[in-house]
This record gives structure tokens, C-alpha cells and sequence, in this order.
């Protein structure tokens, strides 16, 4: 596993790493087509975010994009490298980057009905 930071070349990847990732997950409802979500990874995360690629096996695993204010702006790892401590590796590359602590905002999923 190695991250470095990611750049252009990469971001093609990373939007398909995040549509894999909302095709799969059953709560998350698809607001946005894939192509929007390409879109968006190019202005917005690798636009105005630092972001850091992790690579296993010469692919795309995931990647994690940092705000100026240390926020981690987005984390996805793609499925078939769940398992290879992806997630961490790009998380100590952010604390690293960010020692004096990171800020997160997630979805939560939802379970059932309330009321």
C-alpha cells in the first residue's frame, strides 16, 4: 500500500470508487447521476480539497480529501480493499498532515423507522 497525493490522472478513479460505493449501499440513495458525481469530484474535491490517493497492487484503493480547515471532506475505499487496512493507511497520512487533530462529518445510516 502506498499514498501520495493525488492529482487529475487520479480522479476518474476516485469518482468511480464513490459510485461503486453509493450503487452498493442501500440506504444511500442515489441523488446525483454518475456523471454528476464525476463532475463534482473534479471541481470540488480535487478542485479546492488536498487530496491523498492510496494504491495497492498498482490500482486505486481509496482516497481521502482534507478541507484548508481540517476537515475530512470525504473517505472511500473501494470494496475489494476493505480488508487491506486502506482506510487506515490514508487516515495516518491525514493525521500526519494534520497533527493537531482532523474534523469529520458522515452520513449515519438509517435503520428502520422513527416515531
Amino acid at each position: 500500500m502506498t499514498c501520495r497525493p493525488g492529482n487529475g490522472d487520479d480522479m476518474e478513479a476516485c469518482a468511480a470508487i464513490v459510485n461503486r460505493w453509493i450503487d452498493e449501499t442501500p440506504w444511500m440513495p442515489r441523488v446525483h447521476d454518475h456523471a454528476s458525481v464525476e463532475q463534482h469530484n473534479r471541481k470540488t474535491v480535487f478542485g479546492k480539497c488536498h487530496v491523498l490517493v492510496a494504491y495497492y497492487g498498482g490500482v486505486v484503493a481509496g482516497f481521502i480529501a482534507l478541507s484548508d480547515d481540517h476537515y475530512v471532506t470525504a473517505i472511500y475505499v473501494d470494496r475489494p480493499m476493505r480488508s487491506k487496512r486502506c482506510g487506515k493507511a490514508l487516515l495516518d497520512h491525514a493525521k500526519g498532515r494534520h497533527p493537531d487533530g482532523l474534523r469529520l462529518w458522515t452520513f449515519v445510516a438509517r435503520r428502520g423507522t422513527e416515531g
